[in-house]
């Protein structure tokens, strides 16, 4: 899998010597002449690995904002949050 577009805070499908698990991206390290590792952190407790490449990822989910909610002055007027 293309790993190009995965950032911190991010949440990725790993799947490793037959564990299938998801974890939050804590950070990207790229070296010059090999793999893309990824430092992780696994949602389950009982799953011990730390790191990943870009051949254990199976999904990526992207961290994406909300919408924030308008309010309304007194007078009427409309104010959204920048």
């Amino acid at each position: 899998m293309d790993i190009s577009s995965v950032k911190k805070g991010d949440v990725v499908g790993c799947e490793m010597r037959g564990w299938k698990f998801l974890a939050v991206v804590e950070d990207v390290v790229k070296s010059r002449g090999q793999q893309t590792k990824l430092m992780i952190t696994p949602d389950q407790k009982n799953c011990t690995h730390r790191h990943c490449y870009a051949t254990d990822v199976k999904a990526h989910y992207k961290k994406m904002g909300r919408k924030r909610a308008s309010r309304k002055l007194d007078n009427g007027e409309t104010l959204q949050a920048v």
